[in-house]
């Protein structure tokens, strides 16, 4: 039974996480006027991921987030 593919290896998928993060820091600067949501599953998922990255490297302490389920 195969259980997923592999759409990128883990260096390539931190730095395109970290250019990311890099990206939405310069457009939302400390994210005062900005929030981030995650759609369950797997994107709520990746936003959790994304949120910590850019609190750590950017050093914000607050960041508006929240997740959203779209299933009926």
């Amino acid at each position: 039974m195969e259980l997923g593919r592999i759409l990128s290896e883990k260096n390539q998928f931190e730095l395109t996480v970290l250019r990311l993060c890099h990206q939405l820091v310069e457009r939302y600067d400390d994210f005062s006027e900005a929030c981030l949501v995650g759609i369950q599953p797997r994107g709520a998922i990746f936003a959790d991921y994304l949120v910590s990255q850019i609190k750590h490297i950017f050093k914000i302490k607050y960041l508006d987030y929240g997740k959203i389920d779209i299933t009926f």
